[in-house]
């Protein structure tokens, strides 16, 4: 669960001393991304996706993709909070949707025929004065290649990543992909020892059965 990032900066002290921090925490940074300040969300996460082997199984769809462009941002997780007695904002957590191409499918089968489209949790706020991202993270740069490990959102079925472990560049050459990385997941992939972690694969509105 996302938490609000003005009731963190309230409470901030409080949560941390209680040691039990739950979902995704925004603090603001003293940095900037496109000239605007930066929220940083850290997640407290069942996995370990620092483990490539764990990274594999949680994923429904791993695959080498070409971010082509930025097409939006949407606002999400409406929360009603009150700011002053009496007052209260609606605030959203911003996702950017990318037009991206599937370049090769390592795991599971999306469409490689047309461009799709990708989601990925952070982007510009609402207020158009700051960003929110992921801690160690960016967004993902257009006309660049990247290993993404994705899952599939269940109400609406599109694919999103909002874990900077499953989201690696491979940079702006598809000649010169880092081929040993490449191989390194595959082998993973195929490993005999790799089992679907999750219990409820869906698939996604972009698979070819789907």
């Amino acid at each position: 669960m996302k938490l609000n990032k003005k009731i963190i900066c309230l409470f901030f002290i409080s949560v941390v001393l209680l040691g039990a921090i739950i979902g995704y925490i925004s603090v603001k940074k003293n940095y900037y991304y496109n000239g605007k300040e930066v929220w940083i969300s850290h997640a407290s996460r069942q996995y370990d996706t620092s483990n490539p082997e764990t990274a594999v199984n949680i994923s429904d769809y791993i695959f080498i993709a070409k971010i082509n462009k930025i097409l939006r941002t949407e606002y999400r997780n409406p929360v009603e909070v009150e700011v002053d007695i009496g007052k209260t904002i609606i605030q959203k957590d911003p996702y950017t949707i990318y037009e991206i191409e599937v370049i090769e499918n390592l795991k599971g089968n999306l469409n490689t025929d047309k461009p799709i489209e990708f989601v990925q949790y952070g982007g510009i706020n609402e207020d158009g004065k700051s960003y929110s991202l992921l801690d160690n993270s960016s967004l993902l740069q257009e006309g660049e290649y990247y290993l993404l490990m994705v899952g599939v959102l269940p109400d609406t079925l599109e694919i999103e990543i909002s874990d900077n472990n499953r989201m690696i560049s491979l940079g702006k050459n598809i000649e010169n992909l880092n081929n040993e990385l490449i191989n390194k997941y595959k082998n993973i992939i195929d490993s005999n020892s790799i089992t679907n972690t999750k219990d409820n694969s869906i698939i996604s509105k972009y698979d070819i059965n789907y």
